[in-house]
């Protein structure tokens, strides 16, 4: 902890320092003796300085405040520090302020690196998004409360807009007679299960529709998250079966 009175704004008296003082983490180790009597501008030359003066100014004038600073750590990498002024007034006379400051380098960097990882992460769900969109097939993730938390654009095929399914418990918004077939099925999904089943339903175009359905549990660590639906049109295949069946009844 120090204090700078208002002597120009650039004295320096340490209060308490069990160790060598350093200057806002960024300039060499001072015995805090050698700091009694500096000026701020002596230990912080230049640019260093000219950062630190509208804060301290303000400071002096009995304001309190808080601030962050970014600096070379003297190795081609930057460090952070959080600095608090707090003023130092006696029968409301301002005699000068007290600065404590802290190395915040760890934190700054993790926050980075959560926002690189983030970007990366938006970068590789718009990825996925465009290549499920493009497979002919229903492709949604599942979480264990039967919540939609992704749903690929074959969705519209169905008469349902993904964009609000995501978010949305699963439910009878069809009300095709479907949905008491799924529940089942995504119920022992949601608990773990692999699970694979047809369905047949009326498209928005009033045709049948038949599909397979697969679920497939996430699990992490021993852990179901949830599971993943492929659900794909076999229609085609399920016509030409019937077709071929009635051939041979009319043979």
């Amino acid at each position: 902890m120090t204090e700078i009175l208002l002597d120009e704004i650039t004295k320096f008296t340490v209060i308490l320092s069990p160790s060598p003082y350093q200057v806002a983490e960024f300039v060499p180790v001072f015995d805090p003796e050698t700091l009694i009597g500096k000026s701020v501008a002596d230990v912080r030359r230049g640019q260093s300085f000219e950062t630190v003066r509208p804060y301290f100014e303000r400071a002096a004038n009995g304001e309190r405040l808080s601030f962050e600073i970014t600096a070379d750590d003297g190795n081609g990498g930057l460090r952070y520090s959080a600095l608090d002024c707090t003023p130092d007034i006696v029968d409301g006379v301002r005699r000068g302020f007290y600065l404590l400051g802290r190395d915040i380098t760890a934190e700054r960097e993790a926050e980075l690196e959560v926002q690189r990882t983030n970007g990366l992460l938006r970068e590789s769900e718009d990825r996925i998004r465009i290549i499920t969109n493009s497979v002919p097939a229903l492709i949604a993730y599942v979480d264990t409360d039967l919540v939609f938390r992704f749903a690929n654009e074959r969705y519209r095929d169905i008469g349902i807009d993904p964009e609000t399914l995501v978010g949305q418990r699963f439910s009878n918004r069809l009300n095709d007679g479907s949905y008491e077939i799924i529940l089942p099925f995504y119920e022992r999904a949601a608990r773990g299960e692999s699970v694979s089943f047809e369905i047949h339903t009326l498209a928005p175009d009033g045709t049948r529709r038949y599909r397979t359905m697969t679920c497939t549990p996430d699990i992490i660590q021993g852990e179901v998250r949830g599971f993943y639906v492929l659900g794909s049109d076999v229609t085609a295949q399920r016509n030409a079966e019937d077709e071929l069946k009635r051939t041979y009844e009319q043979l």
